[in-house]
C-alpha cells in the first residue's frame, strides 16, 4: 500500500472505504499510476485484520523496495504504465524478503 493512501485514511480511488480496512480494494492503477502515490513510498500491511477489522502498518519499504513493487505492479497489473502482460486490477500482494537478512 501506498504511504500516501494509508495516511489519508481512504482509498483514493475509492473514498468511501477506509483505507486499512479495504486494503484489497485498493487498484493497481492508484499505486502504480497516481504521482501522490508512488512518490510517498510503500508500506507493506498485516497479512490478516486486526479485532477491530483493520490491517496493521507492518513494514516501511525504503525507496528499492518501493521501486521494485512499482516495478512487479506494472508487470502484473492493468494501469496506464503498465506492460500490458497482467490482469490485476485491485488488491495488490507481494511476498518480500530484507535484504539485510
Amino acid at each position: 500500500m501506498d504511504s500516501y493512501c494509508i495516511n489519508r485514511g481512504r482509498l483514493l480511488d475509492k473514498p468511501s472505504l477506509e483505507t486499512l480496512q479495504n486494503p484489497k480494494q485498493h487498484s493497481v492503477h492508484c499505486l502504480v499510476d497516481v504521482g501522490l502515490c508512488t512518490s510517498s513510498g510503500f508500506e507493506v500491511l498485516s497479512e490478516t485484520a486486526n479485532s477491530e477489522g483493520l490491517h496493521c502498518r507492518a513494514y516501511q519499504m525504503d525507496q528499492a523496495g518501493t521501486n521494485m513493487a512499482i516495478t512487479l505492479g506494472r508487470a502484473i497489473g492493468v494501469c496506464s504504465t503498465c506492460t500490458g502482460a497482467g490482469n490485476q486490477r485491485m488488491g495488490f500482494k507481494a511476498t518480500g524478503v530484507d535484504s539485510a537478512y
